[in-house]
């Protein structure tokens, strides 16, 4: 089964810094993916500086893994197309 386009995923932590791994198991094995994040920067901090992060893309696949930093009180937005 296919899952329509954009896929959406996103993940926040309360103020507790974790990483955690997002895998790919839920997109169709015949595609590659371009692949838009919306992550925490290293100096990301909910009380510090709430207003960092960075905006980067990626390709990704059926099979792949990727790991997201989420800083104290921050999160990540990925956007599958």
């Amino acid at each position: 089964q296919t899952c329509a386009l954009p896929i959406y995923l996103a993940a926040i932590t309360d103020e507790k810094e974790r990483t955690i791994t997002v895998p790919s198991d839920f997109l169709s094995s015949d595609k590659i993916y371009d692949v838009s994040i919306c992550a925490d920067t290293e100096s990301s901090h909910f009380e510090k500086n709430p207003s960092a992060y960075r905006i980067h893309s990626e390709k990704m696949k059926n099979g792949d893994k990727i790991q997201l930093k989420l800083a104290p009180g921050g999160g990540a937005v990925m956007i599958f197309e």
